[in-house]
């Protein structure tokens, strides 16, 4: 990912994020899996999940599964 949508994240409060998944047991196959990714930010409203549909979108295109978010 680009330098501008990680800053979309430190904009909007990224207090953690976690990788889980087939990539991390070591079941991950390139050509099927994708990767699972856990979001912890300090406040999940609307405005600010909204303001993450685009760096999702390009996540997608990338093989990255729709990332969990909890405040």
């Amino acid at each position: 990912m680009n330098s501008s949508k990680t800053e979309i994240f430190r904009r909007r409060e990224l207090e953690s994020r976690s990788l889980y998944g087939s990539a991390v047991t070591g079941e991950f196959h390139s050509k099927h899996s994708d990767l699972n990714l856990l979001c912890v930010l300090e406040k999940a409203d609307a405005a600010r999940i909204e303001a993450l549909h685009a760096p999702i979108d390009w996540w997608l295109r990338q093989g990255i599964a729709r990332p969990w978010f909890s405040p």
